[in-house]
């Protein structure tokens, strides 16, 4: 998760040098151009808060970890949310 962290930290400096670098140059940037780099900010901010989010809740955990695509993946039958399962085992004859 650090690891998406800091790639989406390098995207935001990236876009944001995309917006200062005509203000450097004296060249007028197009406004599609500055909108559309504003709302990836804006949806790469939005990802940092899902991602601590989501953080917070793996550190409320026992094991540290969570699932999001499938808890019955792991053997585990979700209670409540997402930090707490209770077993499930199955006997066939």
């Amino acid at each position: 998760m650090q690891r998406r962290l800091a790639q989406i930290d390098e995207s935001i400096a990236r876009y944001l040098s995309q917006l200062d670098s005509p203000d450097r140059q004296g060249e007028a940037v197009p406004e599609a151009k500055i909108t559309r780099l504003n709302e990836k900010i804006a949806t790469l901010r939005e990802e940092i808060q899902r991602l601590n989010g989501l953080n917070t809740l793996m550190m409320q955990t026992e094991d540290k970890q969570i699932t999001l695509t499938a808890p019955l993946g792991r053997g585990c039958w979700p209670v409540i949310f997402v930090g707490e399962c209770r077993q499930l085992v199955l006997a066939v004859d």
